[in-house]
Order: structure tokens, then C-alpha cells, then sequence
């Protein structure tokens, strides 16, 4: 870069040169800078994205198509006179009940009248608790649309629970 000097000794740059030339290319790989001598307004080239504190990784999502909703239409003919030649619906699910703590000498056909007193369909009942228990417990299966008015507090007796049946767990055989 010209460079000349005035009459008073000091360096001035050439008028005619507007930029700066960079300084030549060193051909050898930088060693990573010790980030404990780095000062706040240091750009560390080394640096991750992850090493700074505002950065926050987004997870990688995989590209969802977009569902398309089809307009669903559930018959609801109930006329016995339209002859179907045995064409008709599925019939609806049952959902299963465990009732238990209850008192020893109650018997099925008590629980299904006391059920049918209240408006409660019962599919089937069955005793599952053993012979010698303390307190009996049953499995009641009613129609999925009665299902949530059987978790009332009030319907049942005192001191009788229910909850959700859960099927027991089946055990592998074991051979040798």
C-alpha cells in the first residue's frame, strides 16, 4: 500500500487507495484458543452453537402429513317394518366392572335386581371371588353407554367398591 511522508515526518496513507488489503493467507491449521484467556469481546471460531447460553436446539420432527377428515355417517334406521334381510349394525360393547367388599351372603340374582331397579342394564355377572373369602367381589359387564353412570357414589351401597376390571395376567407355562 503507498504510504508517503509529510514535511512534518508523520506517515499518510495514498489518497487513491480506498481499501485496506487483508493480510496473506497462513496455510496452517489453527489450534483451538484456550477459552479461559478469552475476553468478553472475544469471537471464539471454535465455538458450537450449543455453547452459547441462548441457543436451545430444536428437536428433530419428522414431517406429518396432513390428515384428511372424511365425513363419517352412522345409520340410525330402527323401523321394524324396513325389511334389511339380516343387514344390521354391530351390536354395542360391553365394558367389564369389579365390584368387591361386598357382604358374603349377597348373590347375583340380588346384585342384577338392584341394578334393574336403577335403570342398569347387566350383560353378565359373575362371582370371581373364592369360596372361603371374607367379602365377595363380582365382574359385571354393561352396555359402553352405561358404563360412566356406574361410577356414581350415590348408586352404590355402603362400604361396596368398584373400579375398572383389569383381566388377570396370564402365567407362562414353564417347561424344562
Amino acid at each position: 500500500m503507498p504510504v508517503s511522508v509529510n514535511q512534518s515526518g508523520a506517515s499518510v496513507k495514498d489518497s487513491r487507495t480506498k481499501y485496506k488489503m487483508p493480510p496473506p493467507v497462513q496455510h496452517m491449521k489453527p489450534s483451538a484458543p484456550d477459552k479461559r484467556s478469552m475476553g468478553p469481546d472475544t469471537i471464539n471460531m471454535h465455538s458450537t452453537e450449543s455453547d452459547t447460553p441462548d441457543f436451545q436446539k430444536q428437536p428433530h420432527q419428522r414431517k406429518q402429513a396432513k390428515r384428511v377428515s372424511r365425513k363419517v355417517v352412522t345409520g340410525k334406521n330402527t323401523l321394524n317394518g324396513d325389511v334389511t334381510h339380516g343387514f344390521k349394525g354391530a351390536p354395542e360393547p360391553d365394558r367389564s366392572l369389579f365390584i368387591y367388599r361386598v357382604a358374603p351372603h349377597v348373590d347375583t340374582k340380588d346384585i342384577t335386581e338392584y341394578l334393574g331397579n336403577k335403570a342398569i342394564t347387566v350383560k353378565n355377572l359373575e362371582c370371581i371371588s373364592h369360596a372361603c373369602a371374607k367379602f365377595k367381589s363380582f365382574k359385571l359387564e354393561v352396555p359402553i353407554s352405561e358404563y360412566p353412570l356406574l361410577f356414581n357414589e350415590d348408586l352404590w351401597p355402603h362400604n361396596v367398591s368398584i373400579r375398572k376390571y383389569n383381566a388377570p395376567r396370564r402365567e407362562q407355562s414353564k417347561t424344562i
